[in-house]
């Protein structure tokens, strides 16, 4: 994906290690806005599935509300595990984006994630379906991801009943 005016290539990945059964790439981008987008991967965890959504989700208000809606309405509601993870950018906490994602998937807890060194905003989010999945959520700190981000990484240990733990990270 290309970035405005800046010709360099940038977008979203996802680290794992776990075997990847399948990938979708989802256009969240806004006319006139940098171009978004969602990566959708379906993992093999302990037997099951479990989807892991990444997305890094645009600066200004009106566009998140076009891409939460555009979010919501591709991702199925089935027996899938479902992780939603990224840059939410959302500054307010009363914000309809998040409104519209925790009415979805339940209450993200919101740990300060920016600026890294010291955050006072919780922009990274993760949200995990169904919510007794999460067992821990936290962030990451030091010096070694001041360098690699503005933002500090955020890392949630899943737990679906009758397995062992996952960590996944934002």
């Amino acid at each position: 994906m290309r970035g405005v005016g800046q010709g360099i290539e940038h977008g979203n990945v996802l680290l794992t290690s776990l075997p990847v059964l399948g990938v979708r790439r989802h256009d969240l981008s806004v006319v006139g806005r940098e171009p978004r987008a969602a990566l959708e991967v379906d993992l093999a965890w302990q037997g099951s599935r479990l989807r892991v959504v990444v997305t890094h989700l645009g600066l200004a208000a009106h566009e998140r509300r076009v891409q939460v809606e555009r979010l919501l309405a591709l991702l199925p509601r089935d027996q899938a595990i479902t992780v939603l993870l990224g840059d939410i950018n959302e500054w307010w906490l009363w914000g309809r984006p998040l409104r519209r994602l925790h009415r979805r998937f339940g209450s993200s807890p919101s740990v300060r994630t920016y600026p890294a060194r010291l955050p006072l905003f919780a922009l990274d989010r993760i949200w995990v379906s169904p919510p007794w999945a999460v067992t821990a959520l936290d962030t990451l700190v030091g010096p070694a991801t001041w360098s690699a981000s503005d933002h500090r990484p955020v890392i949630a240990t899943l737990r679906p009943r009758g397995t062992q733990a996952l960590q996944a990270g934002e």
